[in-house]
């Protein structure tokens, strides 16, 4: 399933992906001790409390569900290309560097 998944949605090979997630995870490691993520985790929390208290209903939340997982998507999609376009500049730059 990973293979086809990659095969369909990814921009590099599967060797990319590895190591962009690799990358990935450590640099998400690092960011999530910033004071601007933790503040940006609360920006969002804060609403989202307020929306639950104010709007019971289901369609409400079946929408802000879709929302947030487009957004996710979107992102990780973002994220992904730029790993590969960060990798495919190292091989060039440094050839000693293959197992990127």
């Amino acid at each position: 399933m990973k293979k086809l998944f990659i095969r369909w949605f990814f921009c590099g090979t599967e060797e990319e992906y590895s190591t962009g997630k690799q990358i990935h995870l450590q640099e998400l490691k690092v960011y999530r001790k910033r004071w601007y993520y933790i503040l940006g985790i609360l920006l969002l929390a804060a609403p989202l409390i307020h929306l639950v208290r104010a709007y019971p209903r289901w369609d409400v939340w079946l929408s802000v569900g879709s929302i947030a997982v487009g957004l996710t998507l979107v992102r990780d999609t973002v994220i992904e290309h730029f790993v590969v376009k960060l990798l495919r500049e190292r091989r060039g730059t440094t050839p000693g560097n293959a197992e990127l």
